[in-house]
């Protein structure tokens, strides 16, 4: 009867999750980085906590301002609940993104004390990308042009743009995948969300894998 009960409240939740259910429920790869403070920063800092990890990078003018606005609202909206969440950000751009630039973009959304945005080399980044089935190319296409959905991110602008004014930015654009995952406390990779995001949908399964 214990055991009917508990698959009854599991199967309860997971049909309740907004996202798509990971039904593996994999651990989810490890991986240590630099964060904005030069700190080392290892996925198992956060065992314990619900995690909300993706992949962006600071001179992005497409879809990374639209994920950062989003996961700052998801931030905002849990709360007293928001100290056992761990929020992670790995680079997409070795050549560009560093200590320095992570800090100034964490600054600029006012994320600095809410989430370790993470840097390497290409060889750190690599495996990391793998891992999480993020395939990040240089795209030769036109980079003038910011992305409609731009317009729909939160957050400081600077040039219209919501990118840091790096002299560097505009030289190349880096097509690339932007998933949010939520990895459970136990470690355990459990609910995947692609673009286009709603927070509220984000803060609501972090807030199920909480209970």
């Amino acid at each position: 009867m214990g055991l009917l009960a508990a698959v009854t409240v599991a199967c309860s939740r997971t049909d309740s999750m907004r996202g798509t259910v990971l039904m593996a429920s994999d651990p989810a790869p490890r991986f240590e980085l630099q964060d904005q403070f030069g700190r080392p920063v290892a996925l198992a800092d956060y065992d314990g906590r619900v995690v909300a990890l993706t992949f962006l990078y600071t001179s992005c003018r497409d879809v990374c301002p639209v994920v950062t606005g989003h996961l700052k609202q998801t931030h905002e909206m849990l709360g007293d609940d928001v100290g056992r969440v761990g929020f992670m950000v790995v680079s997409v751009d070795p050549d560009r993104d560093n200590v320095q630039q992570a800090y100034a973009y964490s600054q600029q959304w006012d994320m600095l004390q809410k989430w370790a945005f993470l840097v390497g080399g290409q060889q750190e980044l690599e495996p990391i990308w793998a891992d999480y089935y993020v395939d990040p190319t240089i795209d030769a296409r036109s980079h003038g042009e910011v992305g409609e959905d731009t317009a729909h991110a939160t957050g400081p602008r600077r040039g219209g743009d919501g990118a840091l004014p790096d002299a560097t930015a505009s030289k190349y654009e880096i097509s690339h995948s932007a998933p949010v995952y939520l990895i459970d406390r136990r470690g355990l990779l459990r609910v995947l969300f692609t673009p286009p995001l709603d927070p509220v949908d984000i803060a609501h399964d972090i807030k199920l894998l909480l209970q």
